[in-house]
């Protein structure tokens, strides 16, 4: 898997900016994707996951995601209201990823909850699932605190842009996961 299509779609989870993202990749085989991401996943240094959450066809959709924040984020009260009712173990993130997994194996479309594995903010998520009007479409819809999303768009494609810069510049994907650490969070 090139470094340049996780660059592309996952540079604000790779600096610590976001919980996590999802992308698809055409995998030509099992065996071939386990060890790509296994690859994948000691250059993170284990600081970042990758792990494969369903297959569509010729691709599979790959979550990459930091399990500290991850943690962090499910175990939050007004994500927890949204996701036990639905039969996530809020307080066993691994159990949740696998609950995540039988859902999107089961959905047609993508389970609504699934902006609370990504870091959207949960009353975003809220109102995406109870069909609200969005007041503002970006990286997710935006149901309340506009401006503050707003923001957070514009540091995501300023993110994006400079960490594809320096992976031009020859910075490896190690380096940029390691910003994190680098900037004292």
């Amino acid at each position: 898997m090139p470094d340049e299509v996780i660059v592309q779609y996952c540079a604000p989870v790779l600096t610590g900016l976001k919980t996590a993202n999802l992308f698809s990749f055409p995998f030509e085989d099992s065996a071939g994707m386990i060890k790509d991401l296994r690859q994948l996943n000691q250059e993170l240094n284990h600081s970042l996951q990758a792990i494969p959450l369903g297959k569509k066809k010729d691709r599979t959709l790959i979550y990459m995601y930091r399990p500290d924040s991850l943690r962090d984020d499910l175990s939050r009260k007004d994500a927890r209201e949204i996701l036990e009712p639905l039969g996530y173990e809020t307080n066993q993130m691994e159990q949740c990823l696998i609950r995540l997994q039988e859902r999107l194996a089961d959905e047609k479309e993508f389970p609504h909850e699934i902006g609370l594995f990504l870091g959207y903010p949960p009353a975003d998520v809220r109102g995406f699932m109870e069909h609200r009007p969005c007041s503002y479409c970006g990286v997710w819809q935006v149901f309340s605190q506009v401006e503050q999303a707003i923001a957070c768009f514009e540091v995501y494609r300023r993110c994006t842009h400079a960490c594809i810069l320096q992976l031009e510049h020859g910075v490896p994907l190690s380096h940029l996961a390691a910003l994190k650490k680098r900037n004292g969070e």
